[in-house]
């Protein structure tokens, strides 16, 4: 009976941590994607306006592959849930489990709905900021501005959402790349006890480089969009 009740505890802990990950997604999705979809449907140039530039790097971050396989780690995780209470099925009341299943499919189900409303409001964001990099190149050429000028003006707003994309591929490096822990006496006479592996002292190495190298480049890539945003701001207040 012991084991039992371990097992119910154990079924409603690993939901509660997938659950909490399926929730809180869910409603990050559901307000980039409000955002985003309510100013696409405006006139193409507010997508300059506001907070919404800002968000660009977290909606790609949600809409990118890796954010999938959290997801498809959630429902593997739950269906394996359901294959251990079927094991168990006589031995334990697990009607909190089940409806705590069934909850984590329906908000599975909203996340799933609103990553496909977000896939189209980025690509409505997108095609927003090539038709105000257009207006834009057209308004400076109306100023006076060369053929030239004016290409390089299109072309510096067209590239704030591709700025974005390569924001948040640093970002996620930076986010798994914690600083490695500091030697200590403790951990010296651990990686001696372990045999010194020469794998391990070589991928510490590349770990600590690439945290010391990848953090270099944030700021370097936040600047540069912020700087693009800025530049679409001018233009937006001249259109």
């Amino acid at each position: 009976m012991a084991g039992a009740l371990f097992q119910e505890k154990k079924l409603t802990y690993d939901k509660a941590q997938w659950g909490m990950f399926i929730d809180n997604s869910a409603k990050l999705l559901t307000g980039v994607t409000d955002i985003i979809a309510g100013a696409a449907a405006e006139k193409p140039d507010t997508v300059i306006k506001g907070t919404l530039s800002a968000i660009g790097t977290t909606a790609k971050w949600i809409s990118d592959v890796d954010f999938d396989q959290k997801i498809l780690q959630a429902d593997l995780k739950v269906t394996t849930i359901q294959q251990q209470m079927a094991l168990v099925a006589g031995d334990i009341a697990a009607d909190g489990v089940t409806v705590a299943i069934n909850e984590y499919f329906m908000d599975s189900d909203r996340i799933k709905n609103a990553k496909a409303a977000l896939a189209q409001a980025m690509a409505a964001r997108k095609t927003a900021y090539d038709t105000f990099a257009e207006a834009a190149a057209k308004q400076a050429k109306k100023g006076g501005a060369s053929d030239d000028e004016a290409a390089r003006v299109s072309a510096a707003i067209k590239a704030i959402p591709v700025v974005e994309e390569v924001v948040m591929r640093i970002k996620k490096v930076t986010a798994g790349l914690r600083t490695p822990p500091a030697y200590s006496e403790d951990a010296g006479i651990g990686f001696r006890a372990a045999g010194q592996p020469s794998a391990f002292a070589q991928r510490y190495a590349w770990i600590k480089g690439y945290q010391i190298q990848f953090s270099s480049y944030e700021p370097k890539w936040d600047a540069r969009l912020r700087a693009l945003q800025q530049f679409a701001g001018k233009m937006y207040s001249k259109s």
